[in-house]
Formats: structure tokens, sequence, C-alpha cells
């Protein structure tokens, strides 16, 4: 399977989830990792999201879509989102949120919006969200290539001046956070890793292993990271 295949599978079954999740669960739950939001508000944002992407994906302003009910709306827009995508190649150009401009960031940028938010509502209504590890490795690497650099690219952000080394104990690899000389090493599984850079978790809710200077990584999860 592709890379683009794998996103658009992650972002199909993300959403999925997402919407049994507005049809069983209790919508007025609040939800602990979005302070001040319910499941509605969740459901109402990412049907938003999945609207804009689509209109930056296709370079069409996307109309509201006439749904009464909040769970037709998300599913009948990720269908479409999703639809539009198994349209297109990976390297199809359109205007993206980051580099490169082709239809395989929308994949890959739906596919972890999806998955966080599918996170939020399963853990707002009580469940044991997991994440797989596959996946949420690739989101770090997005988290630390991609979305940081965009919002220092777009001044909402200084440039960090002491690196963070994201290492992976259940993938290969790692992730640095920053560039120049690394202050700190954080080892953890790649959800936790994922789920603390999103600020769905702190350091000390997940089992993360931290070698160097602790204050460097508390400073790096202080900066908004993330969109």
């Amino acid at each position: 399977m592709s890379t683009y295949d794998g996103h658009l599978t992650a972002l199909a079954d993300a959403a999925e989830r997402f919407d049994a999740a507005l049809r069983t669960g209790d919508r007025t739950a609040p939800v602990p990792s979005c302070p001040g939001w319910t499941v509605v508000d969740l459901g109402e944002h990412l049907t938003d999201v999945h609207r804009w992407a689509l209109g930056q994906l296709t370079g069409e302003e996307q109309e509201p879509l006439a749904r009464a009910d909040l769970a037709d709306r998300f599913r009948a827009g990720a269908d479409e989102l999703i639809g539009a995508l198994r349209t297109r190649t990976a390297d199809t150009a359109c205007t993206a949120i980051y580099p490169p401009d082709t239809a395989a960031t929308w994949a890959r940028r739906q596919a972890h919006e999806t998955a966080i938010h599918l996170w939020d509502a399963q853990h707002a209504l009580g469940g044991d969200p997991r994440l797989q590890a596959e996946l949420a490795t690739d989101g770090v690497r997005e988290v630390v290539d991609d979305l940081y650099p965009r919002q220092v690219r777009l001044g909402r952000v200084e440039p960090l001046t002491e690196p963070v080394v994201f290492a992976f104990t259940d993938a290969p690899g790692e992730a640095v956070l920053g560039g120049g000389e690394p202050a700190v090493r954080v080892a953890g599984r790649a959800e936790d890793l994922l789920l603390v850079l999103w600020g769905r978790r702190t350091p000390e809710m997940v089992h993360l292993a931290v070698e160097g200077d602790r204050g460097a990584l508390d400073r790096a999860l202080g900066t908004k990271l993330v969109p």
C-alpha cells in the first residue's frame, strides 16, 4: 500500500469511528482535551475543517452542508472529502497547508486531524482510545517537520533555541524539534509522544524517559507547536 493510500485508509477509518461516536455517544459531554468544548463543538469543528480542506484541494469554496443532524453533516462532508482525494493521485497539485502543494499533504493532514479528534471524542465519552503506532509516528514527524515550522514561518511562535529529540520505543528512528544541538532527548511510545505534542497528555501522564535538560522539554511544550 502506498503512503497516500495508507493515509486515505486511516482517514476513512477515523471518520467512520467518529461518526459512530456522534451517533451513539452523549453529544453534551464535555471534552477535557479541548477545554470549553462539548462533543457537539468537536463535531462541528471537524466538519468545518473537512469542508475547508476540500476547498483547498479542489480550489473551490464549499457551501455549508444542508443536513439537519450533526452526524449526517459530518458523515456527508467526510465522505465528500475522501471521495475527492480518491479521485486524485498523491502528486495532484493543489493549495496545501505545508509543502508539498499536492493532494498527498491533505490526505496526511486530514488523517491526523481526524484521528486526534477521534481520540478527543472517545476520551470524552469515557472510552480508552488508542492511536496506531505507525500513524502516530508519522504524526510526530508531521508536528516537528511541518506544523511547527509553519507556526514559525507564519510568525505565530519564535524558533526554539533548545532542540528536543523525540525517540520512538515502538518504531524505528527519532524526530528532532528545532534546529541545532539537542538539549534533551525524550523516548517513549509514538502514541504518547504525539499526545504530548498535541497537548492531550502531559509528560507526567505517560511513560517517557527524559535525558538532558527537562526545562528545555517544558519550554518546547509550552510553545504553540500546532495550529
